[in-house]
């Protein structure tokens, strides 16, 4: 269904739609009932098979652990000479692997300059291994942003009910360097977090106990010089893209008016980067 809907989509807008793919999170699957396990093996498979009937308008075969097609035909090509881009959230070893060899563009949530380094490294290794060209996968990522024009007002909307519960997301790998245990005991944060299981009490007092740490290392936060300097790192580790996600109008609606202005300067700044 995502290969057929997306290769509508490429014929609705001209060649301009691009599919962006992962494991998913917990709170959009298990409550209505669906698989949520092996998710790294079930997002492999998906990708491969959507690969697989983009590429020919004959039917196809393909034999998986959760997928199979016998003589499966999609009967439409691509508008261009090429499908739809397919970018792919990968964190861990095996799925970098997999964006390295299948994927167009790469888009994980990561903290850290030094971790989205080495995942970097991982997933170009395995682009080289698949006989791809080292950059044949741009690098992206996905970026919480709270920016204002002075650095105090940011670190006070970091200090936000809905931010804080938002923070709830980052793994507890996040919360063990802040010195505490995730208050959900998650491993895994934005995987298993499913925020309808929580009574009303629980979810207060987990957000709570988010130690400040963790909002501010969560978060790209404070001026937008300060957000194009912490990217900066990235950048230096080998990022092409970012997905610059304006949060502050979560923590104080009177932010909303002047998100885009001051999200377009982190833009500018991130443009000046060599």
């Amino acid at each position: 269904m995502l290969a057929q809907t997306f290769i509508t989509l490429d014929h609705v807008t001209g060649g301009r739609s691009i599919l962006g793919i992962g494991g998913g999170e917990a709170e959009n699957i298990l409550p209505f009932g669906l698989p949520y396990e092996r998710i790294a093996s079930r997002l492999i498979e998906a990708v491969e098979v959507i690969r697989l009937l983009w590429s020919t308008v004959e039917p196809v075969d393909y034999d998986g652990e959760h997928f199979r097609l016998r003589r499966a035909i999609l009967g439409a090509e691509p508008v261009g000479d090429a499908p739809p881009p397919l970018w792919m959230a990968a964190h861990r070893p095996r799925v970098l692997r997999a964006a390295g060899r299948l994927a167009d563009g790469w888009i994980p949530i990561f903290l850290h300059a030094d971790e989205y380094g080495r995942a970097l490294g991982t997933l170009r290794d395995a682009s080289a291994a698949a006989g791809r060209p080292t950059d044949a996968v741009v690098a992206g990522l996905y970026a919480w942003v709270v920016v204002d024009e002075d650095r105090d007002a940011a670190e006070r909307l970091l200090d936000s009910l809905l931010l804080r519960l938002v923070a709830l997301t980052a793994p507890a790998d996040e919360y063990e360097r802040a010195g505490a245990e995730h208050p959900l005991a998650s491993r895994w944060g934005l995987l298993d977090f499913v925020p309808t299981d929580l009574a009303r009490e629980e979810a207060l007092s987990a957000a709570a106990a988010v130690p400040a740490e963790v909002l501010r290392s969560y978060y790209f936060w404070g001026t937008h010089d300060d957000v194009v300097d912490r990217l900066r790192g990235f950048r230096a580790a080998g990022l092409e893209h970012v997905d610059l996600v304006n949060v502050s109008a979560l923590a104080d609606p009177a932010a909303a008016p002047t998100a885009a202005a001051r999200t377009l300067e982190i833009m500018q700044g991130l443009r000046a980067l060599p």
